[in-house]
Formats: C-alpha cells, sequence, structure tokens
C-alpha cells in the first residue's frame, strides 16, 4: 500500500480512506443552466445523461408528467446549447445506452409498449421503433464490451445487441430488476431489486454472486481500465 495525495489505513484486503490531501487551489466553478422550458420538461428534477461520439443526449424525470410519456430527448454538443429532438414515438424515454456510434433509447417498463429507438447521427434522427416485448417491462439499459444489455423489471427475460442497436436478441439473466455496470476485458456487475451482487467475467454469458463487498453496489463506472464502484 502506497498512499498517494490520500492518508489510508489498510485492513486485510481493504483500503480505508481517512483523509484527502490538498492538491492545490480550485479555481471558479462553472454552473451549467440547461433549458427546461417547453411542454414535457416540466418535472426535470431528475437528470438521464447518456454520453458518446461527442454527443450527450438527455433524457429526464419529465417523463413521469403525462401518463403517455414524452417524444423528445435534449442533445447537445458542448453541455451549454441544448436542443429538444422529437425521437418519433410518445414513452417513457428514461433509459439509454451508446455503442458503435448509436445512441438507443427505450422505454421505461410501465406499460405494454416496451419500445426502443435508435440514432446513428448524433441524436439528430431516430428510428427502429422495435416492439422486443410486451410484458418485459424494462429496467436498465447499460453499453460495454462491444454490446448492449437491456434488463427486465419483472422478469429474468431480457435483450442483447451486438451491432449497436440495430437488431436485439433475447436473452436470460439470473434476477429480475438488474442494473448493469460494464468493466473493461468483458466484466460486468449487477445488483438485483434485493440487493443481490453478481459478477460476470465473460461478457454476460454467466454470472456468480459476489459477497465480498462490505455493502451493496450502488453505482459503477468503467474508468481507465478499472470498474469503480460505489456502496450504498
Amino acid at each position: 500500500k502506497v498512499d498517494t495525495n490520500v492518508t489510508s489505513t489498510l485492513t486485510g484486503a481493504r483500503v480505508d480512506v481517512t483523509e484527502f490531501l490538498g492538491l492545490g487551489t480550485v479555481g471558479t466553478l462553472e454552473t451549467e443552466n440547461i433549458d427546461y422550458s417547453g411542454a414535457g420538461w416540466g418535472r426535470a428534477d431528475t437528470l438521464y445523461l447518456t454520453y458518446g461520439g461527442g454527443t450527450w443526449v438527455m433524457q429526464g424525470a419529465q417523463n413521469f408528467g403525462s401518463p403517455s410519456g414524452w417524444s423528445k430527448v435534449k442533445v447537445s454538443t458542448d453541455f451549454e446549447n441544448w436542443a429538444d429532438v422529437d425521437v418519433g414515438l410518445t414513452g417513457l424515454w428514461r433509459i439509454a445506452g451508446y455503442d458503435q456510434g448509436a445512441f438507443c433509447v427505450a422505454e421505461l417498463g410501465v406499460g405494454s409498449t416496451n419500445k426502443v429507438r435508435r440514432s446513428v447521427d448524433g441524436g439528430l434522427n431516430w428510428s427502429g421503433a422495435v416492439s422486443l416485448s410486451s410484458s418485459s417491462q424494462w429496467y436498465d439499459m447499460e453499453a460495454g464490451n462491444g454490446r448492449l444489455l437491456l434488463t427486465s423489471q419483472v422478469s429474468t427475460t431480457g435483450c442483447e445487441s451486438t451491432d449497436g442497436g440495430a437488431s436485439w436478441a433475447s436473452k436470460t439473466f439470473p434476477a429480475a430488476g438488474m442494473y448493469l455496470w460494464s468493466g473493461p476485458g468483458g466484466v460486468w456487475l449487477s445488483r438485483d431489486s434485493s440487493d443481490v451482487v453478481r459478477l460476470s467475467i465473460d461478457n454476460a454469458a454467466s454470472w456468480s454472486t459476489v459477497t465480498t463487498l462490505p455493502h451493496a453496489a450502488w453505482m459503477g463506472r468503467n474508468y481507465k481500465g478499472r470498474l469503480v464502484v460505489s456502496m450504498r
């Protein structure tokens, strides 16, 4: 164990960071005020952002403002100027992923339509309304390791795409209600609705239960060749 810019203690295989050392003066922080005006964006108290290819696509909690959802997402290339873009269908567009040059957004599965839309030009135009299932109630979408994975809130049956969302195949997961995070080299981590954490090291082909974390995983990010996980 070597401490660099932190103070920590080592207990077994666990490192507890007790202090972050000063790294210098922090400059002026910049705050971005995103325009939430327009019909359908009145409840944008929670943002869901997807980034890829130099573009941000925003899905927001505005989708809960109407029982039938909303047909638009917001798109930006500089995180300052945002444009409302119609995806061509009304839905609860909250879960999304970016893979192989394409954005995909899926309807949060509270109904029975379970629509998916796809853009290959940075979110400017959307097509490919795909009804993958009539009962899956899509729960989470995650991109990584050359594929898009889509899980269900109520079933172990989800979907996967290996061509950036152009086509989808049915895929069985070990549990319903799985949040997914991708890591390097075919690694995936998941947390289901019962807070069971699972790990896959073969690109989501098989899963094993993780019992070594001190708490349930909350969020994960693939960062500089590591899967970094926060816990709750």
